[in-house]
């Protein structure tokens, strides 16, 4: 269930513990989440956060 995200979160080069922080949530309750169906409002929210994760992390190696 939710592969698409896992996915989504190993390409862009994070854990799930980075992204829940992202969220403002723990990482269980993250984990929780995956494991169902996601609301299209969740599933926006935590693809939202990928894609600013990711942006961070290429922006800081960039700078080096």
């Amino acid at each position: 269930m939710n592969s698409e995200i896992k996915e989504r979160i190993k390409a862009a080069g994070l854990h799930q513990y980075e992204v829940a922080d992202l969220l403002g949530i723990g990482e269980t309750t993250l984990v929780r989440w995956l494991r169902y169906e996601l609301s299209p409002e969740k599933k926006e929210m935590i693809l939202s956060a990928i894609e600013k994760g990711g942006k961070k992390d290429e922006s800081a190696s960039d700078n080096r």
